[in-house]
Order: structure tokens, then C-alpha cells, then sequence
């Protein structure tokens, strides 16, 4: 584990940011994990805290306009989460490893569905 946490990282544990880089102008657009959440439509937008953020261009670009939505969903794939044993929408770095006795769950996955076992 690190020193200090990183709101970015995600290695340890959920990012709580994502930085989406416009493919059109390059400028970087700062989101919160619940703005990513209700964004790829796993929750409503009432669940996020700054209901005034969110106005006709919450998904576009800060600098030039564009819409962000390509460019978000490349960013947030579900992948396989070994730690959980489900298909989660919103990935942390723990997600390639099997949780250990002692190990605490995680609070905040985005189950989508379960793991198949082969």
C-alpha cells in the first residue's frame, strides 16, 4: 500500500477521480467516480452530491465543448473482478487479485453481474 493515497490511482482502491482527456482539444476534464457512475447510467443523478454541476454540458468537454461520451466509456471498461467475484463497471487495481482471509470487502464496487467459474 502507499504512503499517501492518490484520489487518481486506483491500485489499492477505488479512484474517487478520473481524468477524461478530450480526443478532440487535448484538455484534461476532472470527473468524480459517482459523475462517472451516473454518466455510464449504473445510478441516478440524484445520487451525486453537487446537483448544480450538472447542467446541459456536464458531459462535454470544459474547454472546446465536445462531447466527452467516447472518451469516457475508453476509460471505464467493466473488467473481472477476482477480489469481488463479479463483472464490475468501475475497476479498481485490486481487481486482478484474490481477496485473502482477512481482507475487507469492497465498498465501492459496481457489481454488473457475476464471475463465471470455468
Amino acid at each position: 500500500m502507499c504512503v499517501a493515497c492518490s484520489p487518481f490511482c486506483g491500485r489499492c482502491i477505488t479512484p474517487m477521480l478520473k481524468t477524461v482527456k478530450c480526443s478532440h482539444c487535448g484538455a484534461d476534464n476532472v470527473l468524480t467516480r459517482d459523475e462517472c457512475l451516473v454518466y455510464l447510467g449504473y445510478r441516478k443523478a440524484e445520487h451525486v452530491k453537487d446537483p448544480l454541476k450538472h447542467g446541459q454540458d456536464f458531459f462535454h468537454c470544459e474547454q472546446c465543448g465536445v462531447d466527452l461520451t467516447s472518451d469516457i466509456k475508453a476509460l471505464i471498461v467493466p473488467l473481472d473482478c477476482i477480489y469481488m467475484g463479479i463483472v464490475c463497471g468501475y475497476p479498481c487495481g485490486r481487481h486482478i487479485r484474490a481477496r485473502r482471509v482477512g481482507d475487507s470487502m469492497c465498498a465501492k464496487q459496481m457489481p454488473l453481474g457475476k464471475l463465471q467459474v470455468s
